[in-house]
């Protein structure tokens, strides 16, 4: 794990960094969810509305609509493709659990690429954009 401005980044999935999000490559699947570092920058979570489960996304496309104590707006997706899962009931129980957890149980959702393949190639070049932009800094 590297530590970026007090921020965790764990360094076992890839990064969009002009999205804030993280990337988690399963199968066929690539699992969605806020950094730590967007979800410090936005304070506490107060909604989240999902795109459900069946819905075709587009590359740059909304995946959820997020408001929180300092920022309301769509967390985007990097590549085109279908919403398999949004992670809704996580939510519903706990709505701070991105800010708790931003890493594992606080995911936004789960997409199946269109065309399958096309987010590893670049999901894998933008986290060693990361990777050069935080280096290993523990602040």
């Amino acid at each position: 794990m590297t530590v970026w401005r007090g921020c965790d980044v764990p360094t076992d999935r890839a990064y969009d960094v002009e999205g804030d999000l993280w990337v988690q490559y399963e199968d066929d699947l690539v699992r969605l969810g806020l950094t730590d570092v967007a979800q410090t920058r936005m304070g506490r979570m107060v909604t989240i509305r999902f795109k459900q489960p069946g819905r075709k996304v587009k590359a740059g496309g909304s995946v959820a609509t997020v408001e929180s104590a300092k920022w309301v707006g769509p967390v985007h997706t990097p590549f085109a493709g279908e919403v398999v899962e949004a992670n809704e009931a996580a939510f519903i129980r706990d709505i701070l659990i991105a800010n708790r957890d931003p890493y594992e149980a606080g995911w936004i959702s789960l997409i199946r690429p269109d065309p399958p393949g096309e987010p590893a190639k670049k999901g894998r070049s933008k986290a060693s954009s990361a990777k050069k932009r935080t280096g290993k800094t523990n602040g």
